[in-house]
């Protein structure tokens, strides 16, 4: 999921504006309601799969939120984790692995270890994982990420079945079969109720 960025205004898109001269923005004029917009985009064009636009948007704003509120902010987190989710689309395993830890690191600082937004963060470390065949970090990660939603939004909810069913897979990788059974039938359970 791509992490939000909170506004204080709803100004009106013009899609033809954001995204063809991005780098022509200079971070320090942009505003609150600008960054909105380009964040707007970035994501449409991350939906899109037009990933070359989506790395640009999502770069100025993660630019622009360590300029405006330091490297340890949970606005810099955020950003850091809507670039891992480009990289990740574009099978750049490595530089999405690396900006979902750094959001990890920095949602944990600013937000506190048990947050949603960390877990959010550590699933997709999870799954990056998973793809890069690191079964026993993977369900690691995984079942800390599944902690801490249990703990905030209670064993029934629907987002622990997705984990469940990638705890599955991680399973499977290890060739762990009855194991991978019981996460299947969890998140089964889960989707049932």
């Amino acid at each position: 999921d791509i992490a939000p960025l909170w506004c204080s205004t709803d100004s009106d898109k013009d899609e033809d504006k954001i995204g063809q001269n991005s780098s022509d923005f200079k971070l320090l004029e942009i505003s609150e309601s600008h960054l909105c917009e380009i964040h707007t985009h970035a994501s449409k064009y991350l939906k899109s799969n037009r990933i070359t636009e989506a790395q640009q948007l999502f770069t100025t704003i993660f630019e622009c939120q360590r300029n405006i509120h330091g490297v340890d902010h949970e606005a810099v987190g955020a950003a850091l984790h809507n670039l891992g989710l480009v990289y990740l689309k574009s099978s750049d395993h490595v530089q999405a692995l690396a900006n979902f830890k750094r959001a990890v690191r920095i949602r944990k600082g600013s937000l506190g270890k048990d947050h949603i937004e960390v877990a959010m963060s550590q699933v997709q470390v999870g799954i990056t994982l998973l793809l890069m065949r690191n079964f026993n970090l993977a369900l690691k990660v995984f079942l800390d990420a599944l902690s801490i939603r249990k703990n905030v939004l209670g064993e029934q909810h629907l987002s622990n079945a997705r984990i469940y069913n990638n705890i599955g897979c991680v399973h499977i990788g290890l060739n762990e079969l009855r194991n991978a059974r019981g996460a299947f039938e969890n998140a089964l359970d889960i989707q049932r109720n």
